[in-house]
């Protein structure tokens, strides 16, 4: 089955027994000859090619590539029928104008077959057998199978690691998790399939049963990706608000794997753009089994935000944000350089425990006159982090969780300088950060429910080290993108998408969503919550899950009155 998939240009080879197989289509569609080498008395042919295109389809570069295949198909079919004798049924049930991928016409594609085997039934009745050699047949089927030996069956003597990969033997086999001396139930052996290919690294992974020296072998074929063991991911992202607020940004994202017997890794990723990010981390666990890990990494960011304000009578000051009519905003730039060690553990692939240090240093000023005012800060930390994350798609999930839970203790210190007047700060803080998604899916109806929560708590009530953001689609739906910022950040919110259509491609899909929004929250800077500026806002939205990401036209309203249109193209960092 995986031979016949292999189509030449689309799925590379797959080999078997030393033998590099791929689709017959295009060498020998209708193997009459070999069928007849194999002891066939009589032949029933079936055509199935597809019908050459006309001038009205020569559209694009992939027309001219079917076209050739097509001959190809053709050429070794109308070979094959040469081959044909007097006894043979030749049938051709028109399917020419149904595409090896139009999924959706299989249905038709069927009722042409009962067709035509109905056209030619009295050639084909005088193949049929009567009730009782069909029954001789059922029983002699059904006796072959009752000796038949699943592997499950079997107590597993030894499992042989048939290892094509970078990975050492014993991680794999540490990986797998599967016992020799007893029977090895199939479910638990497909599940630790699942659990290795859920490490992304592996291309193809296949087991059998081998009977050597009357022991019972379970051999794991592992097959690494063929294009690894390094990797390197692309992506764009296109913010598009219509009004002064355009957010772009281009990104890859390189990752280095196997640099020890481990499975260490070390990751790059930059972003440029409206935002400029480069980070790198190093990640080695300290064991065959992966449980207990630590990292390393350092980041550098400068980020660009207008910040929503309603100025003060004397216009040196911005008061408190504006959600009203066409609103003011200042125009902030944040640069950090963060570096952090961590040590944690990983129970299972989808959630990890880390604790470790951090250390932050940065600036804050007006973009336009940064002699009108700026921050500079560091910070230095003590953080535990927990994760959990079973969620199919970040961006447009259909089912799982992700929680994502931290706190922080640092002592954050620095020099301000607003309006010449210049001051330093020091003092402690306690940070906490509480992030939720939960996707759960009926039908072609998603629900998608979120919590963010930011809370900072400071001995001197100092200004914000690293301040919350909000503001963009499904961000507080109807305000520019991360416009309000504060010391402290609520927000829920519930997405309603339905599933329009499929498009369906075979090789892979990019469906039609409609949607609907619900949200609530906003940041604040003192600590108590019961007076904080927190807002309804809602959205509607339509889009596609194209090959390059999500993208997207929505509409979003805050309940004061300030509202929005918005484009996304693809997918953020």
């Amino acid at each position: 089955m995986m031979a016949s998939m292999s189509v030449p240009g689309a799925l590379p080879p797959y080999e078997v027994d030393g033998y590099l197989l791929v689709d017959g289509g295009v060498t020998n569609n209708m193997p009459v000859e070999l069928a007849k080498q194999m002891g066939a008395d009589i032949i029933i042919a079936v055509d199935i090619s597809s019908d050459y295109k006309t001038r009205d389809d020569f559209n694009s570069f992939f027309a001219v590539g079917e076209q050739l295949s097509n001959y190809l198909v053709r050429r070794s079919t109308e070979e094959q029928m040469q081959a044909l004798e007097d006894g043979d049924i030749y049938l051709h049930p028109g399917v020419g104008q149904i595409a090896t991928t139009d999924f959706s016409s299989m249905p038709r594609a069927y009722e042409l077959g009962y067709q035509v085997a109905y056209q030619n039934e009295q050639q084909l009745r005088a193949l049929s057998v009567n009730g009782a050699q069909y029954q001789h047949y059922i029983d002699d089927k059904q006796a072959a199978r009752r000796e038949l030996v699943y592997g499950d069956e079997n107590v597993v003597d030894k499992i042989v690691i048939n290892n094509q990969s970078h990975y050492s033997d014993e991680l794999i086999t540490t990986r797998l998790g599967l016992t020799a001396g007893e029977a090895l139930e199939t479910d638990e052996i497909e599940q630790r399939i699942e659990e290795l290919y859920a490490l992304d690294r592996f291309e193809l992974i296949t087991y059998q049963y081998k009977e050597v020296d009357g022991e019972t072998n379970l051999l794991v074929n592992v097959k690494e990706k063929s294009w690894g063991p390094n990797y390197m991911d692309f992506r764009f992202y296109l913010e598009e608000d219509f009004n002064a607020n355009s957010f772009y940004s281009i990104g890859v994202s390189t990752n280095f794997t196997d640099l020890n017997d481990r499975g260490a890794e070390l990751r790059v990723n930059a972003d440029f753009g409206t935002d400029k990010r480069v980070e790198a981390e190093l990640y080695s666990p300290f064991m065959l089994n992966q449980d207990l890990f630590w990292l390393a990494g350092v980041k550098y960011s400068s980020d660009k935000r207008n910040v929503l304000c309603e100025i003060n009578p004397a216009g040196d000051d911005c008061v408190k944000p504006s959600l009203e009519g066409s609103a003011d905003f200042i125009p902030v730039t944040y640069r950090e350089w963060e570096g952090q060690v961590a040590a944690g553990y990983q129970p299972t692939l989808w959630q990890e425990f880390k604790f470790g240090a951090r250390y932050t240093t940065g600036e804050s000023l007006v973009s336009p006159l940064p002699s009108a005012g700026q921050f500079d800060f560091d910070r230095k930390g003590l953080f535990v982090n927990y994760r959990l994350d079973t969620l199919d798609d970040f961006v447009l999930p259909t089912k799982g969780w992700y929680v994502n839970l931290e706190y922080l203790h640092s002592h954050d210190s620095g020099d301000q300088n607003i309006n010449t007047d210049a001051s330093s700060f020091s003092d402690y803080a306690k940070e906490i950060t509480v992030e939720t998604k939960y996707a759960r899916t009926i039908g072609r109806n998603t629900f998608v429910g979120s919590v963010d929560v930011g809370m900072i708590s400071t001995e001197n009530d100092s200004l914000p080290v690293s301040p919350r953001e909000l503001g963009g689609f499904l961000n507080l739906s109807g305000i520019p993108r991360n416009s309000l910022i504060g010391q402290n950040k609520a927000y829920g919110s519930l997405v309603y998408r339905y599933r329009w259509f499929d498009n369906d491609f075979g090789m892979f899909q990019s469906p039609v969503y409609l949607g609907a929004s619900a949200e609530y929250g906003g940041v604040w800077t003192d600590e108590n919550l019961s007076d904080a500026p927190l807002f309804l806002a809602g959205s509607l939205f339509a889009g596609i899950d194209s090959p390059v990401g999500p993208i997207m036209l929505s509409y979003g309203q805050v309940e004061t009155g300030l509202r929005s249109f918005y484009l996304i193209i693809g997918s953020s960092y």
